[in-house]
């Protein structure tokens, strides 16, 4: 008997075609200095926790400035509503897993009538102008996603995992079928450890896959 699916996809750079995160940083504190940090992170000079950490520490922007920067971006792949009507249609689970901000998750799916989507990720705390984060776990990068891929086979699901970079290889590591962004970091990561993967570019192509069951 085949075991029922269940999704789980990266918002910032899958989901969404802009990194929410960045986009807000980047104002705050300007884009060399997000990279600098963020090149640290890569060279595991600094774990992403910290990094995240310091990043959101130049923001002072307040909670209704941040949203509004956020919403005047044209940022979900259009592909991805589509995605959610077929899911729920085929009564197949979806989850948004997130190292970014639940917040500004929800704040950009609003517009699409998409904020009923579970969302796994951090939570910013923002009271005025000053930002801290509720980190959704104790790892290093603050959000393990294969965590939810692991409990999830345990209840027997086989698991599908949607994402595009660093942050998503530990569930890269663990899904039954990946999907990793064209040309994008965990790509390159999956070609050089032999990690077998559906290259995609937006999610036609992913529920393409997954309606002719060619994913194996």
């Amino acid at each position: 008997m085949t075991k029922a699916l269940k999704i789980f996809s990266d918002f910032d750079g899958a989901i969404s075609l802009i990194d929410t995160g960045d986009l807000i940083v980047d104002h705050c504190i300007g884009r060399v200095a997000r990279r600098a940090i963020d090149d640290k992170i890569v060279a595991g000079k600094m774990s992403f926790r910290e990094g995240f950490a310091a990043q959101f520490a130049g923001v002072h922007l307040t909670w209704d400035e941040a949203v509004g920067r956020l919403q005047l971006q044209d940022g979900l792949d259009a592909a991805f509503p589509p995605f959610v009507r077929w899911t729920e249609a085929a009564n197949i689970p979806l989850v948004a897993l997130s190292s970014g901000f639940e917040q500004f998750i929800r704040a950009c799916l609003t517009p699409m009538r998409l904020a009923h989507l579970e969302i796994r990720a951090n939570r910013a705390l923002v009271q005025g102008r000053n930002w801290q984060i509720a980190f959704r776990d104790d790892t290093p990068s603050s959000h393990d996603k294969s965590a939810a891929l692991r409990e999830a086979r345990s209840q027997g699901y086989r698991v599908a995992f949607i994402g595009d970079g660093i942050s998503d290889i530990p569930a890269a590591r663990v899904a039954d079928i990946l999907f990793a962004k064209k040309g994008e970091r965990l790509a390159e990561y999956c070609d050089q450890a032999g990690i077998a993967y559906h290259s995609f570019v937006n999610f036609d192509e992913v529920k393409m896959v997954l309606q002719q069951g060619e994913a194996k």
